[in-house]
């Protein structure tokens, strides 16, 4: 499964590194990636996600298929918030 499938195209999409700040936290483990994946329906090909989380709730995700997921220049894809 593609993370694009049932995401317009133009889904807003930035580089790692605009994503860096307080509010922002970086999926880090595997596990917790696929958790985040699979209760989104993002498919099976997501490598790495960021997050804003509110209360316990994800307010904002964005997912990468990157196969450098914490390289600065990996391009996420907006699929929450």
């Amino acid at each position: 499964m593609n993370i694009h499938q049932g995401i317009p195209p133009t889904a807003p999409q930035a580089p790692l590194f605009d994503l860096q700040g307080q509010h922002y936290s970086f999926v880090q483990f595997n596990e917790d990636i696929r958790a985040v994946a699979n209760d989104f329906s993002l498919g099976d090909n997501i490598t790495g996600a960021v997050v804003v989380a509110d209360n316990g709730e994800y307010t904002e995700i964005w997912a990468t298929e990157s196969q450098r997921p914490f390289d600065i220049s990996a391009i996420y894809v907006k699929v929450k918030g």
